[in-house]
């Protein structure tokens, strides 16, 4: 199974630096463009540790996250 390459110059990751879990949906969702496709989301500490990473990962499945 070959993954695909991914161009550096346009891989966009996104920093999920918020505090709750509705800020973390509307920006999942506000990030959510065919033309600029998101590589990877970085999780922030401030967020995991006010809700905790089962949430988190949950929370990101439902917006799209895999």
């Amino acid at each position: 199974m070959n993954s695909p390459t991914i161009d550096p110059r346009t891989a966009i990751i996104v920093a999920l630096d918020v505090d709750n879990l509705h800020a973390l949906g509307e920006l999942m969702d506000a990030t959510r463009y065919p033309m600029y496709p998101v590589y990877a989301y970085k999780i922030g500490l401030q967020l995991l540790t006010s809700v905790g990473a089962p949430q988190v990962v949950e929370r990101m499945k439902e917006h799209g996250g895999r």
